[in-house]
């Protein structure tokens, strides 16, 4: 299957998590950090949560790695401690990210976004300290009614003017709409 990642809506859902650590962007409306798509995933986890995520974008056709959110030093921790790496590679743009879903501590508040076929994740943000303290993400919607079922649905959202945050680049706007509907 391969999609073509343009469209006029990308919206920026989440976080979901704790309010500590610093906040990070990873695929906002910054003119370095708009990417296509995702190419990989790399997760550090102890028992307490999520150490450090690692993201592989897609940026036009190439790949470009983000940068470590939470600790650092979790790429050498796994040689000392307990330490839990786990890896997603996808086979871009033939296989795309469509949700994620996950828990606030093992056993604690679940999470999940799934898109349901109306467009891909192309972007994430969030807050980290020493951990993941918080995880949300950019979304590119290919099917908009589609894509607010699903969101209603998933109980992110009651009405179609829903408080998520909307970002659009000014440069996706190729029809001349506004934000509003």
């Amino acid at each position: 299957m391969t999609t073509t990642m343009t469209s006029v809506l990308r919206v920026k859902v989440g976080p979901w998590g704790g309010s500590g650590g610093i906040p990070w962007d990873e695929g906002g409306s910054g003119a370095d950090n708009i990417y296509t798509g995702i190419r990989g995933i790399f997760i550090w986890t102890m028992i307490e949560g999520i150490i450090a995520i690692l993201l592989q974008y897609d940026d036009n056709g190439k790949p470009r790695m983000g940068t470590i959110h939470g600790s650092t030093a979790a790429q050498d921790w796994h040689r000392i401690f307990r330490l839990y790496s786990q890896e997603a590679r996808l086979d871009f743009p033939d296989e795309i990210l469509t949700g994620i879903s996950g828990s606030y501590y093992d056993g604690g508040t679940r999470f999940e976004f799934t898109g349901d076929e109306a467009g891909a994740i192309v972007g994430f943000s969030g807050r980290s300290g020493e951990r993941l303290d918080a995880i949300g993400l950019y979304f590119v919607v290919w099917n908009p009614d589609r894509f607010y079922k699903a969101m209603r649905m998933q109980g992110h959202l009651a009405f179609r003017t829903s408080p998520l945050r909307l970002q659009i680049n000014p440069q996706e706007l190729q029809d001349g709409s506004s934000e509003e509907e």
